[in-house]
């Protein structure tokens, strides 16, 4: 009985693993990319100052590519 229960509990684990964590549904894909869009418009803002910029596209590269 024991036995059972430990090979359900590991199939249950395996088939939650199996789940890939980068599918988004579709709220989350719609923050993500008016996230985007934000960090886009930042970046183009922040012409004159190099160092906040690039911190911007840090995050763009990270968070959108």
């Amino acid at each position: 009985m024991l036995n059972k229960l430990l090979l359900t509990m590991m199939a249950l684990s395996v088939v939650s693993c199996a789940e890939t964590p980068n599918t988004l549904n579709s709220k989350q894909q719609l923050q993500k990319e008016q996230r985007c869009t934000e960090l886009r418009e930042r970046i183009k803002k922040l012409e004159g100052k190099p160092v906040r910029r690039t911190t911007a596209r840090e995050y763009y590269e990270k968070e959108c590519l």
